[in-house]
């Protein structure tokens, strides 16, 4: 049986914790970029969530407004405008048609100022073949903490 000879082995197990120090940060590092790739999809899930929500509040209050919405005017708006300015609270209020478009409008882009980062929106209609118009409804953020950072775009088309 060979004889081991112990002042050859100092320091051996100290590069073995080291070792395993080294891997275990790194794997502590991997998971920590994991966490926080989850938690970024999860905030883009939530604004696009809430896009989709805008949009679909604005094409209700469309539709509960129909005369005037078919007019196709009332309730155009362009990317960039501001908000209108409404003089009365139509939920608090009654209204004619044309007050409660002036109202909804204003809502539903102070809404998407304040909801969204850097959150804008436009609608417009296209003519349909045959029936109601075709409502576009374009809904724009900043997705990143960055400055310069791309837009991103929420398009839903239905027909009113």
């Amino acid at each position: 049986m060979p004889v081991i000879n112990i002042q050859h082995q100092r320091g051996v197990l100290l590069l073995e914790i080291l070792i395993t120090v080294v891997i275990l940060s790194v794997g502590l590092l991997g998971l920590a970029a994991m966490q926080l790739q989850g938690t970024q999809s999860n905030h883009s899930a939530y604004l696009r969530s809430q896009a989709s929500f805008l949009s679909y509040d604005i094409l209700d209050r469309m539709r509960s407004n129909r005369s005037l919405a078919l007019n196709m005017s009332s309730y155009a708006i362009n990317m960039g405008d501001p908000a209108p300015t409404s003089t009365t609270n139509c939920a608090a209020a009654n209204c004619n048609s044309s007050e409660m478009a002036l109202f909804d409008m204003s809502e539903w882009k102070q809404a998407t100022a304040s909801i969204l980062p850097s959150g804008n929106g436009e609608i417009f209609f296209t003519a349909a073949a045959a029936g109601s118009p075709i409502v576009n409804i374009n809904i724009q953020w900043q997705d990143s903490r960055k400055t310069n950072a791309p837009l991103h775009n929420f398009i839903f088309r239905a027909e009113l």
